[in-house]
């Protein structure tokens, strides 16, 4: 019921019709003229014969597709994601914020005379971070004898032409150009800095980061900015 040998030239024949229909009548029409399909076993005969050959066929079709295993198909469900969009201001505070947890300690380094006698950290107020510095108002800064390290988050992405930094000897300003009344830092310093010798830079495209060279480098400093 697989014989195969005939199988180019009726695919040629198929290939010459337009439809089942017509190739059904070429084959019959071939029974009737060259062979005696019609007359030799009657019309019943006839009838017969094709309907075993149908059936054959079709039990053949039945048990190929029972075979044939159901594919299952599991579709991937995605679930729909949901972008937060925060103001410059949340930006800013929880980039200070983490600013703050990573450079503060619970064993900071105590300044040595910072200390007056009988005097508690308590009564001093903040105590200072793992590098001898603290927490302003939307930044992080740090300290050696020579230099303060001040650390301001700003807007990811943000280049060194869209700040306003002036950093004078006895003043801080840094401020956004496109909002120049809503300074990050501005005020008087804690003490004199060497402006020639102070810098600024942008870390990760996230981070200002101003490294202030004191004019006195044998005194600790107690904030960044006065008040």
């Amino acid at each position: 019921m697989n014989d195969e040998r005939f199988d180019g030239l009726l695919l040629n024949m198929a290939q010459q019709h337009q439809g089942i229909d017509a190739l059904l009548d070429s084959m019959f029409g071939f029974l009737r003229r060259k062979t005696d399909f019609f007359t030799g076993t009657g019309a019943a005969g006839a009838r017969d014969a094709l309907l075993r050959a149908y059936e054959r066929q079709e039990r053949v079709v039945a048990a190929s597709l029972k075979q044939q295993k159901p594919k299952t198909v599991i579709k991937e469900v995605k679930e729909p994601k949901v972008t937060v969009v925060e103001t410059p201001e949340e930006v800013l505070a929880r980039e200070t914020a983490e600013l703050t947890k990573r450079t503060a300690g619970t064993d900071a380094e105590v300044i040595p005379g910072d200390e007056a006698e009988g005097e508690s950290a308590e009564d001093k107020g903040q105590a200072p971070n793992s590098g001898n510095g603290g927490t302003g108002p939307g930044y992080v800064w740090t300290q050696v004898l020579a230099e303060v390290e001040v650390r301001v988050p700003i807007l990811m992405g943000t280049r060194a032409r869209a700040l306003d930094v002036q950093l004078g000897p006895t003043r801080l300003r840094v401020a956004y150009r496109n909002a120049p009344n809503e300074p990050l830092i501005d005020g008087p310093l804690f003490a004199t800095v060497r402006s020639d010798d102070s810098v600024w830079t942008i870390e990760d495209s996230s981070v200002l980061v101003l490294t202030l060279s004191k004019q006195n480098q044998m005194e600790w400093w107690t904030s960044v900015v006065q008040g």
